[in-house]
């Protein structure tokens, strides 16, 4: 029991104590960067899925207004060609 009481806690804790505050400081310090660099990546995506979202927009806009267009061109054909029949019908009653 003398030997544990003499013993220089002062001169052998010390540096495990030291060893093991460096061992720690060294995993936060990496844990840290890491967790950076994911917050980083993180914010690059939501930044991507936003612009993403702008031109889904931007091509939904221009995708309406074509297919109004279209809506609109078709219907002037269909009239036309239903015009053209008529005039056709007309033309062979008559002669």
């Amino acid at each position: 029991m003398q030997d544990i009481v003499s013993l220089d806690l002062k001169s052998t804790l010390k540096p495990h104590v030291q060893a093991m505050k460096e061992k720690y400081n060294q995993k936060f310090h990496a844990t840290h960067r890491e967790y950076l660099k994911m917050q980083l990546d993180v914010t690059r995506l939501e930044d991507c899925v936003l612009e993403k979202k702008d031109e889904k927009t931007s091509i939904k806009t221009r995708f309406d207004k074509a297919q109004q267009q279209y809506q609109q061109e078709k219907e002037v054909h269909y009239r036309d060609i239903i015009l053209i029949m008529r005039i056709l019908r007309l033309k062979y009653f008559i002669i």
